[in-house]
């Protein structure tokens, strides 16, 4: 389940190539595509190990609104140098007891529908990027607000853009995501009540296209986890990494 959520990263990298395909294709207001993703990661849980699944990518570009994979928005101002506008995505977080023995005698961690605000700046020598998102449907109940600062490498048929930034988590969203409840504790899984977490993000993307159909990406990401996730008693690991390649045919 945790996997399917990098569809929002693999969808992403295709669609905000749009803007720069446009300057060569001169491409309609209207544009959607769809495509394929090979994606593996690793979360960190205890005995879940690493994943690796190919899934659909499915994008949607019209006007000021996107859709890519599980996430969307609009954009409500924006020049040359900023954007600012409303954004969502169906957080796929979480797991499912059954996924490893030793989350058995867990509840499961259900995904959940987070709406925000971002805005992103140009500062001419690289690019700043600011989203905050809360719960809407009352699962984890808290919210995320991410900042990362990232370097655009353009060349004639694609972009190289190494990235590195800070997501901070609430105690809400950490407890429910990786807490452990008293009814849960056993004999090898203690009660964990987690607090707040500020995670640290790294990692190169790049999109390349062949004519203005044909859109290519790939990323390799490393997130080094905040003390309050590394001492759940359901993680073995200070570190999650996720490596994705994706192709989009885009109309």
């Amino acid at each position: 389940m945790k996997i399917i959520n990098s569809l929002i990263t693999i969808s992403f990298l295709i669609g905000a190539q749009q803007a720069y395909a446009t300057d060569k294709y001169d491409e309609p207001e209207l544009s959607w595509g769809v495509g394929l993703g090979v994606i593996s990661e690793d979360e960190g849980y205890t005995e879940l190990g690493s994943d690796s699944m190919v899934v659909p990518i499915f994008i949607i570009n019209y006007g000021k609104f996107y859709l890519m994979g599980p996430k969307f928005g609009y954009q409500l101002y924006g020049n040359d140098n900023y954007t600012f506008g409303l954004t969502g995505n169906y957080r796929l977080d979480g797991y499912e007891a059954e996924d490893s023995p030793y989350l058995m005698g867990m509840d499961d961690r259900d995904g959940t529908l987070d709406l925000g605000v971002e805005y992103s700046y140009d500062t001419g020598f690289g690019k700043i990027g600011i989203e905050v998102v809360a719960d809407t449907l009352g699962e984890h109940e808290g919210y995320q607000a991410d900042i990362s600062f990232s370097y655009p490498i353009n060349f004639d048929n694609g972009q190289l853009s190494p990235y590195i930034g800070a997501e901070y988590r609430s105690d809400d969203l950490v407890n429910y995501y990786y807490g452990v409840k008293s009814t849960e504790a056993t004999q090898i899984r203690q009660s964990y009540q987690a607090d707040s977490a500020v995670n640290l993000v790294m990692g190169i993307r790049s999109t390349w296209f062949s004519g203005p159909h044909h859109r290519f990406v790939a990323m390799l990401q490393f997130k080094a986890f905040d003390d309050s996730i590394k001492d759940s008693p359901i993680i073995d690991a200070d570190h999650a990494y996720n490596m994705i390649l994706g192709y989009a045919y885009v109309f």
